[in-house]
């Protein structure tokens, strides 16, 4: 059951899938609309989920989910993951790359390769206060206020250490 994401409460359970490449806009309007399509059928045990999702900075869809009107479930969690490996297949995009971490850079998105970033800090390129994306989040909440953090405040924060 789709509800417009700023109508569901900010303990709504979230999830964020980040995408190994910026959408175009006709790609995200038409994932917007299979998304939607998905969302109204989504349910957990043959009960509705009160549901919503939204794209974010053309590169990260985070879907989410009310547990206060119907708990989510392992089936139903099993059913958003077949729906976003379609979602890869059908668009050509990777939503479930874990090697490149985002950074936001001027509005647009940057992403660099989780194999680099010891060395890209190291050499300054990646700077403390540098806004990444904490898509650990878990609800949405915490996606208003602790979804973009600087990287010294994150799980990187140990290979500024290993610099000073």
């Amino acid at each position: 059951m789709y509800t417009p994401f700023e109508n569901l409460t900010e303990d709504a359970k979230i999830w964020v899938y980040q995408m190994n490449r910026s959408l175009k806009p006709e790609e995200e309007q038409s994932i917007s609309e299979d998304l939607r399509q998905f969302l109204d059928s989504w349910n957990a045990h043959q009960q509705p989920l009160k549901c919503s999702g939204k794209i974010f900075y053309h590169q990260f869809l985070v879907l989410a989910v009310d547990e206060n009107f119907n708990q989510v479930s392992g089936c139903s969690i099993d059913k958003s993951v077949d729906f976003l490996h379609q979602l890869s297949d059908k668009y050509n995009v990777d939503l479930f790359e874990r090697n490149l971490i985002a950074f936001l850079d001027n509005e647009q998105v940057r992403l660099e390769p989780l194999m680099e970033l010891k060395e890209k800090i190291r050499e300054g390129d990646i700077q403390f206060e540098a806004i990444t994306f904490n898509n650990l989040i878990k609800t949405k909440k915490e996606l208003k206020n602790n979804w973009l953090i600087p990287a010294g405040e994150s799980w990187m924060k140990r290979y500024y250490k290993i610099v000073k």
